[in-house]
This record gives C-alpha cells, sequence and structure tokens, in this order.
C-alpha cells in the first residue's frame, strides 16, 4: 500500500470520526424561570475571615435546592 493511499485512508477516517460529534443530544432538563416554578431562592455567599471554604467544606455548596 503506498503512502498516498495510507493518507487518504486516515484522511477519510478522520472525517468520519469528526462528523459524529457535529449533533448535540437533546437536553435533559430546562432552565425554568422562578415564576412558573414557584422556588425563589438565591445562594449569596459572603466571604468573611471567620468563616471560609478552609474552615468550613460546604460554604460554597449551597442549600440543596
Amino acid at each position: 500500500m503506498s503512502s498516498v493511499n495510507k493518507h487518504l485512508y486516515f484522511f477519510i477516517f478522520c472525517i468520519a470520526l469528526l462528523s459524529g460529534c457535529s449533533h448535540r443530544p437533546p437536553a435533559l432538563f430546562n432552565i425554568l424561570p422562578a415564576s412558573e416554578t414557584n422556588i425563589h431562592f438565591v445562594n449569596s455567599n459572603e466571604d468573611r475571615d471567620t468563616l471560609s471554604i478552609l474552615d468550613y467544606m460546604y460554604f460554597y455548596n449551597g442549600a440543596g435546592v
């Protein structure tokens, strides 16, 4: 097999491989406004010297809403 054929086969293989990446799967979840879900929550974290991620590991994880 000549070098040109190897490069051609490699190029065709790459095009076929990359063509499968062009389609996005449908979204599993949709962002809904608070007026529709009736959940009004804001995770506001204020950095202070007495409470930080080094002292309290779950500080930035939110409230589990």
